[in-house]
């Protein structure tokens, strides 16, 4: 009767032994899937957001004004994933900055094949204006890379927004990453396409939005 308690307190403490070692391995795995489910729900939710953002931009001309307003769209429409906290605005900085735009088309070479203006600049800006009577068999661009006017206007918005999910321990990894790469904690990417309702323009104010117009300044 004493063997078979002694050996039953041996298994008793093996698997006790077993847990403690799997237990976090588990909740880490847990906490895991919990941080890719949110991710993908919020990539869903920037898809949606980029897509309204990229209208913004395409009835305002991309001008000034129009990066601002798209910025404050998408963090709208993020809500959803990304609640704001109390006594929060979208237009707050520390909010607003979460949000990175990227005009992919028209880039440099769009803009400088089919603007009449130097650009950057405020005469820099592709006509949009009777797109439908227009030459599409004109081409310009450089090699490889040639247009016609409509393509031209096609708008291209790459939209990145930086999430921070609250998952216990998940955040103390990505921050230990984070410190590492250099990188935002985890940041999401939407591109999206649509067509120009008014003039594309790069001005100076927007060239750091614009595929192949950034400086050092930017």
């Amino acid at each position: 009767m004493r063997l078979k308690n002694k050996i039953n307190k041996k298994i008793t403490g093996a698997a006790m032994i077993e847990t403690l070692y799997v237990f976090p391995i588990v909740l880490v795995a847990l906490f895991a899937i919990i941080q890719l489910g949110l991710i993908f729900q919020s990539k869903s939710n920037l898809e949606y957001a980029a897509l309204m953002a990229a209208r913004i931009g395409a009835s305002q001309s991309l001008n000034e004004a129009s990066f601002q307003a798209m910025k404050e769209e998408v963090r709208h429409r993020m809500e959803a994933s990304d609640a704001l906290k109390t006594g929060k605005s979208i237009t707050d900085a520390d909010e607003i900055n979460k949000v990175s735009l990227k005009v992919l088309r028209p880039n440099d070479d769009v803009f400088s094949s089919w603007s009449d203006g130097a650009c950057p600049g405020a005469d820099c800006l592709i006509p949009n204006d009777n797109l439908l009577y227009r030459d599409p068999n004109e081409l310009r661009g450089s090699s490889g890379q040639e247009l016609s006017i409509q393509d031209a206007n096609l708008l291209q918005l790459q939209v990145s927004y930086e999430i921070r999910t609250g998952v216990p321990l998940m955040a103390e990894i990505l921050n230990g990453l984070a410190d590492l790469t250099g990188q935002p904690n985890v940041s999401v990417t939407a591109v999206t396409v649509v067509r120009m309702q008014s003039p594309a323009t790069a001005t100076d104010a927007t060239k750091c939005y614009i595929a192949g117009l950034e400086d050092a300044t930017c």
